[in-house]
């Protein structure tokens, strides 16, 4: 049965909004990479990695409904951020903004009474919840820690033993 077109539309810019996402993190991993921080490095490996992965479940939903797949250009992504907890801000934020882009998709599909895209929808919701309490749960560590000293190496070596597993 294929999409409504609206909903197509914005499940495409989706598939772009999270390979972005990925794009992001890999710049972010670069960033702690060039600090010799593996452990954050490696945190932000796994999550662009993660995003990699969502964004393949968008193209394979819309190839199972029969609709195109549209891959947009991406921007390049930032490494320059003056701190570790700019650098978390800014994931926190972009988590918060990929939130809103899942909401926007739950209630186009809610509207035209999708109810495939919905219940696909609803890992997403899911997800989002875990994504930004992940981000929130480091800056408030760092709020705790600092920047510096053993309490961030604590945190890196934490950070380092995070593995990619597919969802």
């Amino acid at each position: 049965m294929k999409l409504p077109a609206n909903l197509s539309q914005e499940l495409n810019n989706q598939v772009t909004h999270e390979f972005e996402s990925a794009y992001i993190y890999m710049g972010m991993e670069a960033y702690f990479l060039e600090r010799n921080l593996k452990g954050f490095a490696n945190f932000f490996k796994v999550q662009g990695l993660e995003e990699q992965l969502h964004s393949r479940k968008f193209v394979d939903f819309l190839a199972e409904r029969g609709e195109p797949v549209r891959y947009k250009a991406l921007q390049e992504p930032s490494a320059r951020y003056t701190s570790i907890k700019e650098v978390f801000e800014a994931a926190l934020k972009h988590e918060q903004f990929i939130s809103g882009r899942i909401e926007l998709l739950m209630n186009l599909a809610k509207e035209t009474k999708d109810h495939a895209s919905e219940i696909m929808l609803q890992w997403f919701v899911t997800e989002q919840v875990e994504e930004e309490s992940s981000m929130q749960d480091i800056l408030d560590k760092l709020a705790l820690i600092g920047e510096s000293g053993p309490g961030l190496m604590m945190l890196d070596a934490e950070l380092g033993n995070r593995e990619f597993t597919a969802e």
